[in-house]
């Protein structure tokens, strides 16, 4: 799906999901050594986010080169899917897709050692298509998405699942129109919910937050920023002491974005808004992840050139100072659909280019590699293996997302089209690509 169709039915609120939103986290100094190792760690090496994370496992001293070792179809079917987000706990996989014909939302579960999904829960039809997430949380996963097929329109739901299968199901905002929504956790683990609200009598959004224990009974909302004309790209990940946030004031005349950012605290208190950058074109997407003491912020933008979108990596301190802006990771080929995950020892990309866009125009996807500091560590490898064309079109292998399964080991999952007797379907894949030396 191009990014202009992507745009039309992702609507006002728009989140690039990268890491599940799952704990990131290891102490350490921010860069890689010259010789490729990992920096030292202080303490036992790990934050409680990251403890959460990988359990205490070992993590890789150096960065090596990946591979992928298994790929496999964990969506199948003869109607068209695509992924919106990942989660990994252990060792089972969360999958939140959309399914089409009628359009619906649905979560999957199933295991890395076997991966294909084989009782999905529909959560709801979705006749617009707003962003929605997955994040570990107890024992399960929470999943937070905007239902519009309610009054008020666009109220904004929760549903918290326990051994593959959703438990509870609440509600909450959309005493006016709620638009999209996010799940995050705080520093203690607390679950935060995420979502634009837009107020009457003019079209003026909040963004706002809501705490929860169980998943079921939530704080009352706070305000992280006011008076946008809408917030967009909204990124969250946790950090050692609070849950960051980034989104990006968007208008369309002029055409102008503004990337923000603000932190979460258990407690429900918000850091004031502070602005990354601000420049005259657009922000698409962002995805961002926490490790190293350092915030990673992948994003797309057409500030250098809007026909070839390129990908870009900020540095930011944990309470958002920005450390680096706008290092432009790719010179050629339109890239959309970034990712990205803290790894342990490294953070790995993903993003799907459009790969000769004068003629073939095939999209893949690609992994990479960085240092805390934004170098880049190892070479574009392409993940997907697409080969069958759209109809009338080309080969498509797109809506990449990702996240760390441990050290150095990353679960990646995208859409492609599968072959089926009448017409090619999309049918969402992954791939594990292992980084371990």
């Amino acid at each position: 799906m191009s990014r202009i169709v992507e745009s039309l039915i992702c609507g006002a609120f728009v989140v690039s999901c990268g890491d599940g939103g799952g704990p990131d986290g290891m102490n350490g100094d921010a860069a890689m050594a010259e010789d490729g190792t990992a920096p030292p760690r202080r303490g036992d090496g790990s934050t409680d986010a990251a403890r959460d994370r990988f359990d205490g496992a070992e993590v890789p001293a150096t960065v090596g080169a990946c591979e992928v070792t298994s790929a496999f179809e964990l969506v199948g079917g003869d109607t068209d899917t695509y992924p919106i987000d990942v989660a990994v706990r252990g060792r089972e996989i969360g999958l939140l897709y959309v399914a089409e014909s009628p359009r619906r939302m649905v979560f999957g579960s199933s295991t890395l050692d076997e991966p294909e999904i084989a009782s999905p829960e529909t959560l709801g039809e979705t006749p617009v298509l707003n962003q929605a997430g997955i994040v570990p949380f107890e024992s399960g996963f929470a999943i937070a998405w905007t239902d519009f097929t309610e009054e008020p329109v666009g109220r904004v739901r929760i549903a918290r699942t326990l051994g593959g299968t959703v438990v509870s199901d609440v509600r909450i905002g959309g005493e006016w129109i709620a638009s999209g929504a996010i799940p995050g956790r705080t520093s203690s683990g607390r679950l935060a919910v995420l979502w634009g609200e837009q107020l009457p009598p003019v079209e003026q959004y909040e963004l706002r937050v809501a705490l929860s224990d169980d998943a079921e009974t939530f704080d009352p909302h706070a305000v992280i920023a006011a008076g946008m004309a809408r917030p967009s790209v909204v990124s969250a990940v946790t950090t050692d002491d609070s849950m960051a946030v980034t989104w990006v004031d968007r208008v369309n005349s002029p055409n102008l974005s503004t990337l923000r950012f603000a932190s979460v605290l258990d407690d429900g208190t918000i850091t004031a808004p502070r602005t990354i950058v601000e420049h005259d074109r657009y922000i698409y997407e962002t995805s961002l992840a926490y490790g190293y003491e350092r915030l990673l912020l992948a994003t797309t933008d057409s500030r250098a050139d809007i026909l070839t979108v390129p990908m870009y990596l900020t540095v930011l301190e944990p309470d958002g100072t920005t450390v680096e802006e706008g290092i432009r990771l790719t010179t050629d080929d339109h890239q959309e659909h970034v990712g990205i995950a803290f790894g342990a020892n490294a953070f790995g990309l993903v993003s799907v280019p459009f790969i000769d866009m004068a003629s073939s125009n095939e999209q893949q996807v690609f992994f990479r590699q960085t240092s805390a500091d934004g170098e880049t560590l190892t070479d574009p490898q392409q993940v997907s293996a697409a080969s069958i064309p759209e109809s009338d079109c080309c080969i498509r292998a797109n809506h990449a997302r990702i996240t760390a399964i441990e050290p150095a080991l990353y679960l990646v999952v995208w859409a492609e089209h599968a072959q089926r007797p009448d017409r090619p379907v999309f049918v969402v894949r992954g791939a594990i690509v292992n980084c371990k030396p």
